[in-house]
């Protein structure tokens, strides 16, 4: 008999950011550009394009949700939910990303929500002015 516990929370696996994902054989992504950091001349930039790979081990389904806060702490860009129904298991997610504005300089935080409220981890990117 399979016995899940459906207090506990899901396990991060990975949260990356990167220039491009690309699915390669038998399920697996190929990252290629990993990065935390995006320097500017000025600001506001925009990031022409990036991707948000997400992977956790989930006991029961339910909504992910990928938010990307300032700052300041205040939402920058909300993602589409995905809905995760292989459970107990495994699930990955590859969002890519276009012309997001940065407004200023700082410390961006991308936060992996579960159900609406469970934080399942988080990664940040660091955006730094510097002249090229």
């Amino acid at each position: 008999m399979h016995y899940v516990n459906k207090c506990m929370k899901p396990t991060l696996l990975a949260l990356i950011l990167c220039d491009a994902a690309v699915p390669g054989p038998q399920g697996k992504i190929n990252l290629y550009g990993i990065f935390d950091r995006i320097y500017s001349k000025d600001f506001p930039t925009r990031q022409p394009q990036f991707v948000i790979y997400w992977k956790c081990f989930f006991h029961e389904t339910g909504e992910v949700r990928i938010t990307i806060y300032r700052p300041n702490g205040t939402a920058l860009l909300y993602l589409d939910p995905v809905i995760v129904d292989k459970a107990p298991g495994i699930s990955q997610g590859v969002h890519s990303i276009t012309g997001v504005e940065f407004p200023e300089p700082g410390e961006y935080t991308v936060r992996l929500i579960y159900r609406g409220m469970e934080e399942v981890g988080s990664t940040t990117v660091t955006l730094e002015k510097r002249q090229f």
